[in-house]
């Protein structure tokens, strides 16, 4: 098989249409590897505006007819990140599609528009939320920045919206979304699929929610010839109870973690990862890829001792995720394989994670640490530590781990703090000093032991 041809050449299709608003439009090839925003503003629907190109401020949101994991008919999303070949086959629907819709309406009895550039993406927002079950969860606009500071209008808006009526859009059907095959852009539907097309390109781009890669894309011109979509293999969008834990597909997004994660975690962990326009289209098995030293995913995963599932045509194999890193954004993927699914145990009561940031929302992170303590009969039983940003990779503090078991609370944590003291080298950046991220390491530490297992640090 040739580079760029494809597995499933029976199902290329001779053209590819985007329908929006409820109109068919017919793509050109380089249309599909092209961010979606692009796309429609070059289409006309130029109510979706680039304030960021990062999807932080929300201007640019729309939706997709697929349902949400907060349980609304439709997902909303940033279309700065996502490519339009990922949503070929789903309804997208933009502002100009709504017309005079409820949510249209607050806006303007309560003066919710000032200059209007951000007002088309909180719209979007709050019309995938007004179809959810009631009631209105201001979380849903968390995403969305109003520069002229606004918000007290749009909170009010979005709070005095009625329950939903049964119109044209509850009963938008739910669109049939195949394998779309281009010569540049491949979305199987098939996991052996996917890895015969990534061995024959293995420089291809794999893309899940893409919104690492679409930054990329945005704010440092990286073009990558081609991209594998890997959303529609049921392999990595499953979320399975296993005996011990869960199995969560590569694919999975964050939003869709929430089903599974204890309040207090979401409260500390997902709620402050990003926003949920980001969370909608992130997943799990990207944030791990990527390996960012930085990123919020890893160092609780380490913390839960999980271990990666790698697909590779000779079948699947496992490693623990302290293996899976083996340097700054460089993991134990080879060419032609895919992270297939994360494995990690129970969420235990003990387990914590903790994020400094600059601000307290959709942040990148300076230091993130989770922690996992458990003692029995006044001795230290287990302990796991996972750090991020404070080495080039997320690490598990393991020989710190080891001095604390069988140890009095007290004196576990005096040797735990020692040792991270003499062996953690954090860098220093724009972010946080090397020694600021040092400190708060072992200030989180103390608090931890402080707060949980009533040690004064």
């Amino acid at each position: 098989m040739k580079e760029g041809s494809f597995p499933v050449s029976p199902q290329n299709r001779s053209s590819v249409t985007l329908r929006v608003n409820g109109s068919e439009h017919v793509l050109n090839p380089e249309h599909l590897t092209l961010p979606l925003l692009h796309t429609l503003r070059g289409l006309g629907f130029t109510s979706c505006k680039e304030g960021c190109g990062e999807g932080e401020c929300g201007a640019c949101a729309v939706v997709l007819r697929s349902a949400s994991a907060q349980g609304s008919p439709y997902t909303p999303l940033n279309a700065c990140l996502t490519l339009t070949g990922s949503v070929v086959d789903y309804d997208v629907l933009t502002a100009e599609g709504l017309h005079q819709h409820p949510v249209q309406s607050a806006m303007v009895n309560f003066n919710g528009s000032q200059c209007g550039y951000c007002t088309p993406g909180f719209v979007m927002s709050m019309f995938s939320e007004y179809y959810r079950e009631r009631p209105f969860d201001l979380e849903a606009i968390s995403g969305n920045l109003c520069r002229c500071t606004g918000y007290r209008a749009i909170r009010d808006a979005a709070l005095s919206l009625p329950a939903p009526e049964q119109d044209a859009f509850s009963q938008l059907a739910v669109p049939e979304v195949q394998t779309l095959a281009a010569d540049r852009f491949y979305r199987p539907t098939s996991l052996r699929d996917a890895l015969l097309w990534l061995n024959q390109n293995p420089d291809a781009r794999v893309l899940a929610g893409g919104t690492d890669a679409i930054v990329e894309y945005n704010q440092r011109d990286v073009r990558p010839e081609r991209y594998l979509d890997v959303n529609l293999i049921p392999e990595l969008n499953a979320l399975l109870r296993t005996e011990t834990g869960h199995r969560v597909g590569a694919a999975v997004t964050l939003s869709e973690l929430e089903s599974i994660v204890p309040e207090q975690l979401k409260k500390d962990w997902l709620d402050r990862y990003a926003s949920r326009l980001i969370r909608n289209r992130a997943t799990l098995g990207g944030s791990l890829v990527t390996a960012s030293p930085i990123g919020d995913a890893a160092p609780l995963l380490l913390a839960l001792d999980a271990s990666v599932a790698i697909a590779t045509l000779d079948g699947e194999k496992k490693v623990s995720l302290s293996e899976f890193f083996t340097g700054y954004r460089a993991t134990l993927l080879k060419p032609g394989e895919l992270l297939q699914a994360i494995e990690f145990a129970d969420f235990p009561q003990t387990l914590h994670f903790f994020k400094v940031t600059k601000r307290h929302h959709d942040d990148i992170s300076s230091v993130a640490i989770a922690l996992d303590i458990q003692q029995n009969q006044g001795v230290i039983s287990s302990a796991r530590i996972g750090l991020g940003g404070v080495a080039a990779t997320p690490i598990r503090a393991r020989e710190a781990e080891e001095r604390m078991v069988g140890k009095k609370p007290l004196d576990a944590l005096k040797d735990a703090l020692d040792i991270l003291e003499a062996t953690l080298h954090p860098i220093s950046d724009h972010r946080a000093s090397s020694e600021y991220r040092k400190q708060v390491t072992l200030k989180i530490i103390g608090h931890y032991f402080e707060e949980h297992l009533g040690v004064m640090a």
